[in-house]
């Protein structure tokens, strides 16, 4: 998984514009579809207007916070630990709390571990 690649990622795939029949709503629905299919809705008095917010939304990007971010970079291919011993140590923690198993949630703990006692990676 890139860092990059989900910072670029488009939170519309696409659109379609129709006339509204929701009572009490403007003229023009938006019909915002997702990629994983699901859609949101937005509506406009004009097509012209409609048009213009559709173009708009597909501009948008996903938003990720700050602790998101964090995490992502935090999974991601981390490289070869500085300090040997620390990264023992982290490694024997998470051994504790997940056992024998190999597991991705293991190694995730372990850098996370690692990098709270101070550790680096290069």
């Amino acid at each position: 998984m890139k860092l990059r690649n989900l910072l670029s990622e488009k939170r519309y795939k696409s659109y379609e514009i129709e006339k509204s029949s929701i009572r009490g709503r403007p003229g023009f629905m938006i019909k915002l579809i997702k990629a994983n299919g699901e859609y949101e809705t937005s509506f406009a008095k004009t097509k012209k207007q409609a048009e213009k917010d559709a173009q708009m939304y597909l501009k948008m990007e996903v938003k990720i916070t700050r602790k998101e971010m964090g995490e992502i970079a935090l999974f991601a291919d981390a490289g070869v630990p500085v300090d040997k011993k620390k990264w023992k140590v982290s490694r024997r923690a998470a051994k504790r709390k997940f056992g024998e198993a190999s597991s991705e949630a293991k190694k995730r703990y372990a850098q996370k571990h690692y990098r709270k006692s101070g550790g680096a990676f290069r």
